[in-house]
């Protein structure tokens, strides 16, 4: 398989792409929800920042990438005060400091989901380009931990926005190294379009039912 580059302009036309489709599908499912809006405003909580619990990914690491579970990435942090009022900081250290050092003080962690997005495509983009499995481990690891994070119909919309991206990407064989890397990347973006394919039928019977 010869290989040409990857322009940049493809991913942001699969992108556009994606979150066109997705904003019409969406409000289908979810009352006046703006998927757009939600990409770059939204967020999500979860109480720790061990996301490979949630993101459940069936690979064998080993000592040598065991490291690849670790994520230090979070947007704020946040106490529920005895008023059960949400009371948020930029860093652990802040917050301890509004908790009064109270040892017992549960402490949440919120992520924000143009951030997530971010390192999903940043990753991925470093796999297709350079092949390494870090890359690939790590916009798995974002991608799935958002996926299985979300809501029902959240997280159903939001895999049928990637596999929209997917899928445009699935158009361009030329852009992978080698026969290899582009089986290995087909076999995921179908399990991905398997879900979504379920919710876009769901959509067709709605646009059916209105006429």
């Amino acid at each position: 398989m010869k290989r040409t580059d990857f322009s940049p302009q493809i991913w942001w036309s699969a992108m556009d792409r994606g979150i066109e489709f997705t904003n019409h599908l969406a409000k289908d499912f979810i009352k006046d929800f703006n998927f757009k809006n939600w990409l770059r405003t939204g967020s999500i909580e979860h109480s720790s920042l061990e996301i490979h619990q949630i993101a459940q990914l069936e690979d064998t690491l080993g000592d040598k990438y065991e490291y690849l579970q670790n994520n230090e990435y979070y947007h704020r942090v946040f106490f529920k005060n005895n008023f059960g009022i949400n009371i948020y900081a930029n860093t652990i250290e802040d917050l301890r400091q509004k908790a009064f050092d109270n040892k017992n003080t549960q402490i949440q962690y919120e992520f924000r989901i143009d951030n997530l997005n971010h390192f999903i495509t940043f990753h991925f983009n470093n796999w297709l380009n350079f092949e390494t499995y870090e890359d690939w481990f790590r916009w798995r690891l974002y991608y799935y931990f958002l996926v299985n994070k979300l809501d029902g119909q959240l997280s159903r919309i939001y895999n049928y926005y990637w596999s929209i991206v997917l899928g445009e990407l699935n158009l361009y064989t030329n852009f992978f190294n080698s026969v290899e890397q582009y089986k290995k990347f087909r076999d995921e973006y179908e399990e991905i379009n398997k879900e979504s394919e379920i919710i876009f039928r769901e959509y067709q019977e709605k646009l059916n039912e209105s006429k």
